[in-house]
């Protein structure tokens, strides 16, 4: 019937199920029954609705409050260059215009953020008296074709209604291709190539996306908070925490001795050298055009599509970094996005936050992201897989299927796998150990300065329903969507990985069973996903422990015991409880799932897959 009528799930926080039988046993039954359903006319009034389901005191049914609400936020919505403006054959005369004749003088970081301050201006007038409010454009430019079309069956056909046909249609092509590029941004779908027109599919996952990212409620402890002040508030002061708060890391020495110098002098000679023009324009056209733009509001595509206009500038803007290891105040500034982990996210915990940079801020970290992939790839232990280019997401899962499969081995000590889950690993990296790491790695002094200022300069916005609030700057963490923070992360988690390695060569810790040739891994790690082999005797569980605690006061990265889980193959209730009470971890059963796939023993089974 939903899909027959077209109507959407409206997104729903609080309880995941609506009903229950209330048994305590077994028996006990919980399923989502009550639901809230719209169609995209519903959007279209009510742009921000969202439903929430209370506790329940006396029914079954959990019951439903909905709200709804036209005015979403006070504040300005930031500026954001629209691709369809591309489609006017006056944009570039207006670019080249604005470009050349807004005179500058300073350093080259301040004359092209004046450029770009003055073009928003511009262009802002210009899409105003050109385009106007492109959804009347299209409503007129159909009107104007009906009209004439009109007279044509009641006057009959002449060569001028002709042409004024043929100029209403093309009229309204272009308004259409105007509509559906407008749709097409506020959708942000990648998947959908050019095909017949898509203004209303576009139209429709706008406004089911707008609504269902939309934050209504959040908790705060136990508090539920409806307020829109509140919710703001709330999750500014949490992320100014997170990010803000002062960590004083202690025997950073001791974790990293491990990392020894591996870097060459022709590999820090590369790191280090100034860009050329070319190596710019070819990271400035490997980002990608459609990424959602920084606070600047200026895409990928813009730098695309008018690089000739103004490619001098953006040369000299990074080649002033490169030159001084410094960056006009604010450049660095970025919108914090908040993406939700689950369906219903209602806590902080539940959602993912990624950076949006501006994007000629970004092409410094790309162009040293580049150089940096060469030298990862040899200096990169084979346990860690993500980010790393020529590895691959599957070897990890292999790996973790394979050993899995043989902790029923018998074995004195008993198997054991562990799966660890670092809290906010990205989140909270110490920038003192990640320097640390590539000190000792032996990058030269200029490139660590470099990763140092990029790190340093950085500056938040929490964007809540499409405004941002606060802003405020970072004291740790490497920020997710960053073109240089994945590498980053990898080097300093060698540090954890190369610890792990030393522990079992030390015989600090045992590895499980393997079959006779075969040498079994200590661990795998995938970004923030650390799956850990060993025995599961006294001796390992304390020297394992012993390390965790080491590497969270050297690193600032805590290991979230509750989300952690340790598998053990056959093996007493006795082994079970020591197990726990080292490393107050749950034990986890099988199947579960490691990197989207189900880990499972022996052959798959229906319920496994």
């Amino acid at each position: 019937m939903a899909d027959t009528c077209n109507f959407t799930h409206l997104n729903t926080s609080g309880a995941a199920f609506t009903w229950s039988n209330g048994w305590r046993s077994r028996g006990r039954t919980e399923r989502r029954l009550d639901r809230s359903l719209c169609d995209i006319s519903w959007f279209d009034s009510w742009p921000h609705s969202n439903c929430i389901a209370l506790p329940k005191v006396v029914s079954d049914h959990n019951p439903l409050i909905f709200s709804g609400s036209r005015v979403l936020s006070s504040g300005h919505r930031p500026f954001r260059f629209q691709s369809m403006w591309v489609q006017h054959p006056s944009f570039r005369e207006t670019v080249t215009h604005c470009w050349s004749n807004t005179v500058v003088y300073g350093c080259p970081m301040f004359i092209i953020l004046q450029k770009l301050k003055a073009l928003k201006t511009c262009l802002r007038q210009w899409n105003f008296s050109v385009f106007g409010d492109v959804h009347n454009r299209v409503a007129n430019a159909r009107h104007n074709l009906s009209m004439i079309q009109q007279r044509i069956s009641i006057e009959g056909i002449n060569n001028d209604l002709f042409e004024e046909e043929i100029v209403a249609k093309t009229t309204v092509m272009e308004s259409l291709q105007m509509q559906e590029a407008f749709w097409k941004d506020r959708a942000r779908v990648k998947w959908l190539t050019k095909w017949d027109r898509n203004s209303s599919f576009f139209h429709a996952y706008a406004r089911i996306k707008s609504s269902s990212s939309h934050i209504s409620c959040i908790l705060d402890g136990n508090n539920l908070l409806t307020d829109p002040l509140a919710i703001e508030n709330h999750i500014v002061n949490f992320y100014q925490t997170l990010f803000g708060s002062s960590f004083n890391p202690s025997g950073i020495d001791e974790v990293c001795e491990v990392i020894q110098p591996m870097v060459t002098d022709s590999e820090n000679d590369l790191l280090s050298a100034l860009p050329t023009d070319e190596e710019i324009k070819e990271a400035v056209f490997s980002l990608s055009a459609s990424s959602a733009p920084g606070p600047d509001g200026f895409p990928g595509f813009f730098y695309h599509h008018c690089w000739d206009i103004v490619s001098f500038d953006v040369i000299q803007f990074v080649m002033q970094f490169f030159q001084s290891n410094w960056l006009y105040p604010n450049t660095n500034s970025n919108f914090l996005v908040l993406i939700p982990k689950v369906e219903d996210a209602i806590s902080m915990t539940h959602f993912r936050p990624i950076a949006l940079a501006n994007f000629l801020f970004k092409i410094i970290p790309k162009i040293l992201a580049v150089r940096l992939s060469h030298v990862v790839q040899r200096i990169i232990s084979p346990h860690q897989a993500a980010f790393i280019p020529g590895r691959r997401i599957t070897d990890c899962i292999g790996i973790v299927s394979e050993c899995f499969n043989v902790l029923n081995k018998k074995t004195r000590g008993g198997n054991m796998g562990v799966k660890v889950d670092i809290a906010k690993a990205f989140d909270t990296l110490d920038w003192s150990f990640l320097l640390r790491v590539l000190t000792n790695f032996g990058f030269s002094t200029c490139f660590i300065d470099w990763v140092s200022t990029i790190l340093r300069s950085a500056k938040l916005s929490i964007l809540i329903n499409g405004y941002p609030h606060g802003f405020f700057s970072c004291s740790r963490g490497v920020r997710q969507g960053d073109p240089l923070s994945p590498l980053l992360f990898c080097l300093a988690e060698e540090a954890l990985s190369r610890g792990l390695s030393r522990l079992q060569l030390d015989g600090l810790t045992k590895p499980i069973f393997a079959p006779r040739g075969c040498i079994s891994p200590s661990h795998v790690l995938y970004a923030d996903d650390l799956f850990i082999f060993c025995r599961s005797d006294g001796v390992t569980l304390r020297n394992l422990q012993g390390f965790f605690d080491r590497y969270s006061r050297a690193s600032g990265q805590f290991i979230n015991k509750a989300k952690s889980t340790f598998y053990l193959g056959s093996t007493s209730r006795h082994r079970k409880a020591v197990v726990e009470s080292y490393l107050g971890f749950k034990e986890g059963k099988a199947p579960f799932v490691y990197l989207g796939v189900p880990i499972f023993c022996g052959k798959p089974k229906r319920k496994s897959i």
